[in-house]
């Protein structure tokens, strides 16, 4: 899992830059369109298209538990709901769903749309093991102390709830219950399966600090339950993402962004971006660069990738935190690794967008860092 996690970083890290490019030019051509255009409509396809390769760079990540996670604090209950109302049609008419939702239960800390995704797998998969039909049963409730005692290390049950899913299907021997959290392999039919399904929630489970349990017998079912960390002091709910329309975005006339990235590619695509916004926007290629830029009054926001040659942004950060300890920065990255060990990476969350991202979740991320209470405003 080291090795694939080493590999799916590398090549995420380069794939999502190019990603990045190519959302930001699709989405700059966009607005200079007239919607219901052919180009309109064609830039609406390679958009979707480059979201869809992000997708499965996420997914590449999560196997090898280096994809960025938005944690925040959020009820299980509805997200499990809503996720499953969206899910109906795809498990099937001839399988019944049941939902059992502990309505005392606590919220839970997690990525939303990671955890989407591990109910997705876990649901597919227990509707390949029903080929006729039979009960899928979803459960949440608090762990217990049977849940801990199963589990890797001391675990507190009171600090985990659990997400179960359970079906009535074909079950697993013990033979197959060793293997199947491993990329690739699958019990299915040659082509109707990758063998990544169950190793992707693996991998989500893991990154989560959380745990997952297996139980099946042949003719008997199997039963899942994901232990997932209690939302208890660390960290804040990320705020809303604000909506900023391209042509609709509010005049930034005199406001500063200094935008640090070593490949050439991605400050065009977001000095393009920005300046259309009404920004003032500078340009460096590595840390020091940045700071040999800053003569003398630093800009309102720093936006720094994370890995550069010479000077990476943390170093950045701590350089301008002495010089200048009124500037805001922020960070930007396609590989969870960059940052590093240490409770500095979670703190760092709350000022980072990840790659791939649009013109539009870019110009939202800079107004939400320019209006931070944590440090003081833009100088006029």
């Amino acid at each position: 899992m080291e090795a694939i996690g080493r590999l799916a970083g590398g090549v995420a890290h380069d794939f999502n830059n190019l990603l990045t490019v190519i959302l930001g030019y699709a989405g700059t051509l966009a607005v200079s369109l007239p919607a219901g255009s052919p180009g309109h409509e064609n830039l609406g396809k390679v958009t979707a298209a480059a979201q869809r390769a992000a997708n499965l760079t996420r997914q590449l990540l999560a196997l090898g538990r280096r994809q960025v996670q938005r944690r925040e604090h959020f009820p299980l209950n509805e997200q499990c709901e809503r996720t499953v109302e969206l899910l109906r049609r795809l498990v099937g008419e001839d399988i019944r769903i049941e939902l059992r939702m502990d309505r005392a239960l606590t919220m839970v800390h997690a990525d939303r749309t990671q955890l989407e995704q591990v109910l997705l797998n876990l649901m597919v998969n227990a509707r390949d093991a029903m080929p006729q039909g039979g009960r899928l049963r979803i459960t949440t409730r608090t762990a217990t102390a049977a849940d801990a005692a199963r589990c890797e290390g001391v675990v507190v049950p009171e600090r985990f709830v659990v997400l179960e899913v359970a079906d009535d299907g074909v079950g697993m021997e013990a033979v197959t219950l060793e293997r199947i959290f491993e990329p690739f392999f699958t019990t299915k039919p040659s082509g109707q399966g990758t063998g990544l399904g169950l190793a992707v929630v693996y991998g989500i489970v893991k990154q989560s600090e959380g745990h997952i349990l297996v139980d099946s017998e042949v003719g008997h079912g199997s039963s899942f339950r994901v232990l997932l960390p209690v939302g208890a002091g660390v960290l804040a709910a990320e705020p809303a993402r604000a909506t900023v329309a391209g042509d609709d975005a509010p005049p930034n006339a005199g406001t500063t962004v200094l935008v640090v990235e070593d490949e050439a590619a991605i400050r065009g695509v977001i000095r393009a971006t920005l300046r259309r916004a009404g920004y003032v926007v500078l340009e460096a290629g590595d840390g020091q660069d940045a700071l040999a830029s800053i003569v003398a009054r630093p800009p309102d926001l720093v936006l720094t990738d994370i890995l550069m040659p010479r000077m990476g942004g943390p170093a950045l950060a701590r350089e301008l935190a002495a010089r200048f300890p009124d500037v805001r920065v922020a960070f930007m990255s396609g590989y969870a690794a960059d940052f590093g060990e240490g409770s500095g990476a979670i703190e760092r969350l709350a000022r980072f967008l990840p790659k791939p991202f649009t013109g539009e979740e870019l110009r939202a991320f800079v107004a939400r860092q320019l209006a931070r209470a944590d440090v003081p405003g833009p100088r006029g």
